[in-house]
């Protein structure tokens, strides 16, 4: 990639947006926090390449947030103990890690779903992005 990757990172916590900032643009990304009841603003003012969500249980604000989301292909990971159910709710494919948070794990799960994803690999499909779980995280499909 010619430049750093967009993610967009949707949480409500502000200890915690200042933490990812931090991490994250440490690691080459660039990013663009939204508060959840910012969603108006977003996607024409807020292109990314990915998105992080922070669950503390999908409400209707994040499920319209993901659906938005899946509507462009773009990956989300969501943070947090949701439970498959709730990421199911999210979109047709999730990734969802605990907390603690991992950052170089993170990282590298989001360059990994950037790169699969149908935007950027010219002869992958939606469904591209599977790989199997690891520790404290899993991919849910519900097609």
């Amino acid at each position: 990639m010619d430049r750093s990757p967009t993610i967009l990172l949707v949480a409500d916590e502000p200890m915690l947006v200042v933490d990812m900032l931090c991490e994250l643009e440490a690691r080459g990304f660039a990013v663009v926090p939204m508060k959840p009841d910012e969603q108006r603003t977003w996607p024409q003012s807020h292109p990314c390449e990915a998105a992080i969500l922070d669950l503390h249980g999908p409400d209707l604000t994040t499920q319209g947030i993901a659906l938005s989301l899946r509507r462009r292909a773009i990956p989300i990971v969501a943070l947090g103990g949701s439970t498959a159910a709730q990421s199911a709710r999210l979109g047709d494919a999730v990734t969802c890690l605990a907390k603690p948070l991992d950052y170089d794990r993170l990282a590298d799960l989001l360059m990994d779903l950037i790169d699969k994803s149908p935007g950027n690999a010219p002869d992958t499909g939606v469904g591209s992005h599977d790989h199997g779980p690891e520790d404290g995280q899993r991919h849910m499909s519900t097609q």
